[in-house]
C-alpha cells in the first residue's frame, strides 16, 4: 500500500520569500516521526538532491510512521544561488539553529531555525543530510551531535554506512556545524548528521550516495520494505581532534589533498600563492588523520563576515586518525 505524501510550507514570520517546503509522508501503520532536512545552505546541492530523489521513493517504501523531508531551508539562499550565507541577513543560517534569539529580536536566519525547529520538534530521529558546496568537497561522513540521544544515534551512524563517523567534542574546535541536528539533539532526540560530496563533483551521484546512506538508516529503525544497498565497508572511527587551516591573509589556494585521504604529521595539504604566482604558504598536516573537507575555491579572504564565520578564510579541514571498527 503506498503511503499518503502531503505536501505543506513552514512560514517564516516577517520573510514570506523564506517559506520552507515540507513534504509529509505517512504510512498507515503507527511508527516512528523521522525528519530529513537538506539545504541548510543555499548552494549544499547534495543534500538538497538526496532529500527531492527520497521524497520520490519514499510513498511506495513506507511501511510505518511518518517521514517529514524539508529539502531546502534556505530557500532565499537557493533561488539567489548564494553559497553559505543567506541573503536576507547575510548569515549562515547553520549557524543560526545554535543561537537562543527571541522572535522579536532575531535576524532572518533566527526565525528560519525557529520556524524549522518548531515545525520538527515532534520527532524521534532527526537528520541533517549535508553535502558540499559549490566551493567545497566533503568527505563522506555521519557525525552524531553532543546531547543527542547517544545509543539510537549511534546505532544510525553505523547503519548510515558513511565512510567514517567523527566524534564531536565541544573541547577542541568545531569543523562541524551542528544545524538543525544539533538543536533537536539538547531535546534528547535521535539526531545525526550525513554529508558527503561537492565541489567538482557530480551532484546526481553524491546525492545518490546521501541517499543509500538515508535508506539505510530507515531500513534499521524498520519503517521502509525495499531494497536496501548494504554497506560496502567498515566504517571508520575518527576523531576527536580536529583541525581547520584558516588564511590570515587575501590569496589563491592549490591544494594537494583530497577529502577522505588519510595523511601523516607534517605532509603537504596545499598551498597559498600571491597573485604573482609566488609561494606564500605552504600547509601542512598537525597530525596523523583523515582529510574531512577542501575548499576548492582558489580565492580565499581572511576579511570578517557578518557573523564572524570564517568558510571564505578556511582551506582545508582534518581530522585525528582514530581506529578501524575491525579492531574494536
Amino acid at each position: 500500500m503506498t503511503a499518503e505524501r502531503e505536501v505543506r510550507a513552514i512560514a517564516v514570520p516577517g520573510h514570506s520569500s523564506a517559506e520552507i517546503p515540507l513534504i509529509e509522508i505517512s504510512a498507515a501503520t503507527p511508527g516512528p516521526v523521522v525528519n530529513i532536512v537538506g539545504g541548510l545552505a543555499g548552494t549544499a546541492y547534495p543534500g538538497i538532491s538526496a532529500c527531492r530523489m527520497l521524497a520520490k521513493r519514499l510513498p511506495g517504501l513506507l511501511t510505518k510512521g511518518r517521514a517529514r523531508i524539508v529539502p531546502v531551508v534556505d530557500v532565499a539562499g537557493f533561488n539567489q544561488r548564494a553559497a553559505r550565507f543567506c541573503p536576507l541577513d547575510g548569515r549562515a543560517v547553520v549557524r543560526a539553529f545554535a543561537g537562543s534569539a527571541s522572535a522579536d529580536e532575531s535576524s532572518a536566519s533566527d526565525r528560519i531555525a525557529q520556524a524549522v525547529a518548531e515545525a520538527l520538534a515532534n520527532a524521534d530521529v532527526h537528520i541533517d543530510v549535508r553535502g558540499g558546496e559549490l566551493t567545497e568537497l566533503h568527505a563522506h561522513w555521519v557525525a552524531v551531535p553532543p546531547a543527542a540521544s547517544q545509543f539510537e544515534s549511534l546505532a544510525m551512524a553505523v547503519a548510515s554506512g558513511a565512510d567514517m563517523r567523527v566524534s564531536v567534542d565541544q573541547n577542541e574546535p568545531m569543523a562541524i556545524e551542528l544545524g538543525a541536528a544539533g538543536r533537536l539533539a539538547t531535546r534528547d532526540r535521535a539526531a545525526l548528521i550525513v554529508s558527503g560530496g561537492g565541489g567538482v563533483s557530480d551532484v546526481v551521484a553524491d546525492a545518490k550516495v546521501l541517499v543509500d546512506d538515508l535508506l539505510r538508516v530507515l531500513d534499521a529503525l524498520d519503517v521502509i520494505d525495499g531494497v536496501v544497498t548494504k554497506r560496502a565497508v567498515p566504517l571508520s572511527v575518527v576523531g576527536p581532534k580536529i583541525w581547520s587551516h584558516v588564511v590570515d591573509a587575501a590569496g589563491l589556494w592549490v591544494p594537494a589533498t583530497t577529502p577522505g585521504a588519510r595523511v601523516a604529521a607534517g605532509e603537504v595539504l596545499g598551498q597559498i600563492w600571491d597573485y604573482f604566482g609566488e609561494s606564500v604558504q605552504e600547509v601542512t598536516a598537525p597530525f596523523d588523520g583523515v582529510v574531512l573537507a577542501v575548499t576548492t575555491s582558489m580565492a580565499v579572504n581572511a576579511e570578517a563576515r557578518p557573523d564572524g564565520d570564517p568558510w571564505y578564510a578556511r582551506t582545508v579541514t582534518v581530522a585525528e586518525a582514530g581506529r578501524d571498527d575491525r579492531d574494536a
